[in-house]
């Protein structure tokens, strides 16, 4: 089901309020990982021309590395990303365990 939220981030402005809040408060970055922004349609930046270059959303930036984000890199380097890594869906799960056991 986040998946496909994360799939209509693009298109839905409240959708992506709540992803963004979600990203934020949870560190997380899309649903599985931060790779899933490079299999949709969606890009931030304007710039971003190849599917092999990654373009996240602001809110997947480390808060305390916010003002030196880079939400776009050529390739697939995530030791020198400044974005949170874990998708969102395994910090739900985890979160979950925690307040149902």
């Amino acid at each position: 089901m986040l998946s496909v939220a994360v799939n209509r981030y693009g298109g839905d402005e409240t959708l992506r309020d709540v992803i963004d809040e979600m990203h934020a408060k949870l560190h997380c970055c899309g649903a599985d990982g931060y790779g899933d922004w490079s299999r949709i349609f969606w890009v931030e930046n304007a710039s971003v021309t190849s599917r092999k270059e990654l373009a996240v959303p602001r809110s997947c930036c480390d808060r305390v590395t916010y003002s030196e984000c880079v939400t776009t890199v050529p390739g697939d380097l995530p030791e020198v990303l400044t974005i949170y890594k874990r998708g969102c869906n395994s910090v739900l799960k985890q979160h979950l365990r925690y307040f149902t056991h």
